[in-house]
């Protein structure tokens, strides 16, 4: 269940400084499958992580960056 493992979801991409982050679960198994993939995307211009909505911005940001641009601005 995707909700229950939400808030460890951004803190997983930070701790292994990675763009994106994909979790399948399979709960009858006693084992994990660990797979690696080159992110999909375009690099955020600030952060440099890899964001599917990065070419949506007239800046080339994602939206976290985005975010935090517009608080700066206030």
């Amino acid at each position: 269940d995707y909700v229950k493992y939400e808030k460890i979801y951004d803190e997983l991409k930070m701790i292994l400084i990675i763009s994106q982050l994909s979790l399948q679960l399979d709960t009858k198994l006693d084992e994990m499958e660990i797979k690696i993939e080159r992110a999909t995307g375009e690099k955020c211009q600030r952060c440099w992580k890899y964001d599917d909505h990065v070419s949506e911005d007239k800046d080339r940001v994602c939206k976290r960056c985005r975010k935090i641009l517009n608080e700066i601005k206030k």
